[in-house]
């Protein structure tokens, strides 16, 4: 009880000052019973009964201290008996097991066992040291007669800078380079003779070791005794048993023909009794053996288990039929005359009833056993449970029709980017051309901006249907947040507050995939307020220091936090939710956060949430900072400027070829058009025939029905090494256009793209020279 602060114990002192301080005044003098009753104490009087009083309380407090040592101490010791009632292979590894455990209760620096049986067999075990230790060393070995030093000295000595002649002796000079500063060795008896000793070691900033403590080290000397003398037993057991087992089979083959012949039948029949035993006992699926009439006569551990059972008497004399579903009984039954008639069956699954009622699937094996004489006398029945199979079957499933709407995604993406390239090109074609007319050029410009929008669904699609790494540029997501927000809460009765740093640092990111991140998580937390709510999110800069958040290393980041008003993640689930089809959600698949923070780890970034239940959830988005300042979009630079670049196209789609073909016209380039890559090399063999050779090649990345761009362009380059290529495609997430330097191109553009952008990237990679 702390003084000060119990109510109780004050009131009690309260009421009972005069009545105590006038007993303790008498206990003082000696007069207690002679004082006149009511008698005030004198000054001196009552210092005494103040120090009395604060005796008691530190004799309490002490007695509290001594108690508190003790229990932490019987646990310690608990734990170390129940390590040693465990079974250990080795007594390397129980000794370990054994210093990890006490040095960790009582907070050792180090400790050695070290035993000598005689002069020639030693057991001197690995040195345990603690953490604070980063540089253990590995003690030598310790003569037989150190031992006796050692532990003569440990009796003279609690602490080694107290030991005058410490240098003379390894042991105990190694441990004055390990910090140890204060010790306690432990003999280890053997009847009357002592053959080792545990020594432990505490630092400079440790306490020596109490009496109890000593105690306790002691104990544990008795416990790693006994159990090492265990293991040395049972091996001597295991070495004897295996001498004799040799002894017996040399002297049985002296016997005559029939002893011999018999005496190998028995023990061929123990060995297998023992295997089959064995085997039984230790198979992980449940065997269950019945009489002729299917009654229950013998069950391994795995078949209590598994249906629930305690012990073999809830089972054994129970017909096996109970421990299948109804429906299925009559079939168990039909399959019973056919192990009579063949023997066996294998692999027939039934629905199986635990204790509790519960059903799960199993497979199950049958066969019949044989008596001596040959005669079938009881089935064997081997069953598997089936319930993890099954969900993996599921999962297969599912994967597989994952795979295939993928596949379908994929293509569908493909193909739609190539009519988006034609229709963003040519609307913007169409707006160059029109001049004078403001209604027609907004309508136009309407047009192009809805299909850009359109192209980062088609970038979604591959994303789930591919994956694949970011197409990484240097941007600030501000504008991709806003949006972001404002389509995902368009039409719902969910409102939604924006803050968002006016200096946000610039990310390298793939501006498709951070939208899709945000667009999950936002409807996830709009399909969490079925009733309306308020969705939150901001976004500023922040430093991590070491450690600071788990996952993320230091640096900058851009984090973006999301926070709605639902009713939040219960406990159980909250380390599930970025796990791959785990869905609380009817109908969901459980592939949005799963998605969304792959693409985040991709990026090098962190994806978390936190929630309470009933207090809404908060997923916090962390992303690197960029390295480098955003590129400016350049315009193009004049064609006056620029002589006429010879530019290869390789295309597969017609409307890609013409749209490309026009805007390089317009340029001032002189483009070369064609479908395939065998019609690719005859252009450029041409080309370079006849003294004019292509400037530039743009090669899409896939050719339907020949070979793409990589080997189109691994083939061109050995005509002309010097040949700068922009690869082009409609799988913006394929690992080429991800790293499109490492497979010899210049530049990447991603179907669907715009005009400006078109001609930017051109300009960027030809050498033009000005017109002479």
């Amino acid at each position: 009880m702390e003084r000060g602060k119990d109510q109780a114990y004050r009131d009690s002192v309260a009421q009972n000052r005069e009545h105590i301080v006038e007993i303790l005044a008498h206990m003082s003098f000696g007069d207690y019973g002679k004082r006149p009753r009511g008698a005030l104490l004198t000054e001196g009087e009552f210092a005494e009964v103040y120090c009395g009083f604060d005796l008691l309380i530190d004799d309490l407090e002490q007695a509290r201290a001594e108690v508190d040592e003790q229990n932490r101490l019987n646990h310690l010791r608990a734990e170390l008996w129940k390590l040693a009632s465990t079974e250990s292979a080795t007594a390397e590894n129980f000794v370990n097991t054994i210093l990890e455990s006490i040095s960790a209760g009582l907070g050792l620096t180090c400790a050695i066992v070290h035993m000598s049986e005689n002069s020639i067999q030693r057991h001197c075990f690995t040195v345990h040291c603690s953490q604070q230790h980063k540089n253990p060393v590995a003690y030598p070995q310790i003569a037989p007669d150190d031992i006796s030093a050692l532990l003569s000295l440990s009796e003279r000595y609690s602490a080694l800078t107290d030991v005058p002649d410490f240098e003379q002796n390894r042991c105990v000079h190694d441990l004055v380079q390990c910090d140890v500063d204060i010790f306690n060795a432990v003999p280890c008896h053997k009847g009357e003779y002592v053959y080792g000793c545990l020594i432990f070691g505490r630092g400079t900033t440790q306490p020596k070791f109490t009496e109890k403590e000593k105690w306790l080290l002691a104990e544990t000397a008795n416990i790693i005794t006994l159990k090492i003398s265990q293991i040395a037993a049972q091996q001597a057991l295991r070495e004897v048993n295996a001498g004799l087992e040799k002894q017996v089979t040399q002297r049985t083959t002296q016997l005559t023909a029939d002893i011999a012949k018999r005496i190998v039948i028995e023990k061929s029949l123990r060995e297998s009794e023992e295997k089959y035993r064995i085997l039984i006992e230790t198979s992980p699926d449940a065997i269950v053996v019945t009489d002729l009439e299917a009654n229950i006569i013998m069950v391994n551990d795995a078949a209590l288990k598994m249906h629930g059972a305690r012990s073999p008497g809830e089972m054994i004399g129970m017909n096996s039929l109970e421990l299948i579903v109804p429906d299925d009984r009559q079939r168990a039954m039909a399959h019973m005359k056919i192990i009579r008639s063949m023997g066996k069956f294998l692999g027939i699954q039934f629905s199986f009833i635990r204790k509790d009622r519960s059903v799960f699937p199993g497979e199950m094996n049958a066969a019949l056993l044989p008596s001596a004489q040959g005669e079938p006398y009881a089935f064997i029945a081997v069953i598997r449970d089936i319930s993890e199979r099954r969900r993996l079957e599921r999962e297969a499933l599912k994967a597989q029709k994952l795979e295939s709407l993928g596949v379908l995604a994929g293509g569908i993406a493909h193909d739609f980017n190539n009519y988006l390239t034609g229709i963003i090109s040519n609307t913007s074609l169409a707006r160059s051309e029109i001049t004078g007319n403001a209604e027609a050029e907004e309508l136009l410009e309407a047009s192009e901006n809805a299909a850009v929008k359109a192209s980062t669904l088609t970038r979604q699609l591959l994303t789930f249907s591919r994956g694949g790494s970011p197409l990484i540029e240097c941007v600030n997501l501000t504008g991709t947040i806003k949006d972001a927000v404002r389509f995902c809460l368009s039409g719902r009765n969910v409102t939604g507050t924006t803050m968002i740093d006016d200096n946000l640092d610039y990310v390298d990111a793939d501006n498709g995939q951070i939208n899709q991140v945000l667009n999950n998580i936002f409807i996830n937390a709009v399909q969490a307020m079925p009733h309306g709510g308020e969705l939150t999110v901001s976004a500023d800069n922040v430093t991590c220091n070491n450690g600071e958040i788990a996952g993320l290393y230091p640096g900058h980041f851009v984090r973006i936090a999301i926070s709605d008003r639902g009713e939040g993640i219960a406990a159980q689930n909250i380390s599930r939710i970025f796990d791959p089809y785990f869905t609380t959600k009817p109908g969901g698949n459980g592939l949005g956060l799963a998605t969304a923070y792959s693409i985040i780890n991709r990026h090098g970034g962190l994806l978390r949430c936190e929630s309470q239940p009933g207090n809404g959830a908060t997923f916090e988005i962390y992303l690197p900072v960029s390295s480098e300042q955003p590129v400016p979009i350049t315009s193009p630079a004049p064609k006056s400027e620029l002589s006429a670049a010879h530019i290869l196209v390789v295309d597969d789609n017609e409307s890609v070829l013409s749209v490309i073909s026009r805007v390089l016209k317009k340029s001032g380039h002189v483009p070369i058009c064609v479908k395939d890559g065998n019609t690719a090399h005859q252009a450029f063999a041409k080309a370079a025939g006849e003294g004019n050779p292509f400037d530039l090649a743009i090669l899409d990345l896939t050719i339907s029905g020949g070979e793409g761009g990589v080997a189109i362009l691994r083939a061109l380059k050995k005509m002309d090494p010097d040949l700068r290529a922009v690869v082009v495609s409609g799988y913006s997430n394929d690992p080429v256009m991800a790293d499109y330097q490492q497979y010899g191109f210049c530049d990447r553009i991603a179907k669907p793209f715009q005009t400006d952008e078109l001609r930017r990237v051109v300009n960027e990679n030809i050498r033009i020279k000005p017109v002479r």
